[in-house]
Order: C-alpha cells, then sequence, then structure tokens
C-alpha cells in the first residue's frame, strides 16, 4: 500500500521510496522519510490532494501525488515498541 491509501491516526513504517526522480527522492529523505522510518498520518485535505504527517516529531505536508509513490506498512502496537527498542540500540551520530 501507499502513503495516499493511508488512514488517519493509525502508524506506519515506510517500506521504499518508489520514484525514480532523485529531487523529489532527496527530498524525501530531507525530511525524514526514509526506509524503516515511523510515523502517522494527522490530516488529509478535502479531496486527499494533500496529507499530513507526523515523523520525527515534526509535521510534514505531503501532495497527494508525493503521497503515492511512498510505500507503507501498517505497523501494530506491539511492533512499535519492538521498533522504537531497536532504534534505541543504534549508535548515536
Amino acid at each position: 500500500m501507499t502513503l495516499y491509501d493511508a488512514q488517519n491516526g493509525k502508524m506506519y513504517q515506510v517500506l521504499s521510496l518508489n520514484t525514480q526522480d532523485s529531487v523529489l527522492k532527496n527530498r524525501f529523505i530531507t525530511l525524514g522519510i526514509t526506509k524503516g522510518k515511523t510515523f502517522h498520518v494527522t490530516a488529509r485535505s478535502i479531496g486527499s490532494l494533500a496529507i499530513a504527517i507526523m515523523i520525527n516529531g515534526v509535521q510534514i505536508a505531503l501532495r497527494d501525488s508525493e503521497a503515492q509513490k511512498i510505500e507503507v506498512q501498517e505497523v501494530k502496537t506491539q511492533e512499535i515498541a519492538q521498533i522504537q527498542s531497536n532504534d534505541d540500540l543504534l549508535p548515536a551520530v
């Protein structure tokens, strides 16, 4: 499923960025939208022309065309705790 299909209030994990456009891919990376990151959908505009997500403590709005290029999967509550504990094991940068 893509971010465009995601539902408000649910948690998701980024699986992949499905674009050959290097400018768009770099924009996603700069915004913190990278493989493995978790986020939740906070709002949608009328007609779903834009989608707001909360990722890394920052709210970001994406166009529907951008959201369709981000492959995601829903994350259950137990999985969220596991992902967060794994993040704690990562070295500080």
